[in-house]
């Protein structure tokens, strides 16, 4: 019965390495991969959207009072998409 055990033991672990092998791999590939920033897009500004102002003049009574009050509060939360472009290089096969 101990001698089961030790087999087990290593039946186990090898069952729990190679999974995180090929994970290792995939990550070590990953590291290959070239990001860039791409775009910004539907920037905003205490829930008023910037995408489309140009200047001052565009911008809302209602969506100047939104920004007047995120001031008052102190809270001038910025919430944005980022697209990221990422290239696989050719010799990557993972």
């Amino acid at each position: 019965m101990r001698q089961v055990l030790p087999a087990v033991s290593i039946v186990a672990g090898l069952a729990l390495a190679l999974p995180g092998c090929a994970t290792l791999r995939q990550v070590m590939a990953l590291r290959q991969v070239e990001f860039a920033i791409d775009r910004v897009t539907s920037v905003s500004l205490a829930g008023v959207l910037l995408d489309q102002l140009r200047s001052f003049d565009d911008l809302s009574v209602r969506d100047g009072g939104r920004l007047a009050a995120a001031i008052a509060r102190g809270e001038m939360p910025l919430g944005f998409t980022l697209h990221v472009r990422g290239e696989n290089p050719a010799q990557n096969q993972v």
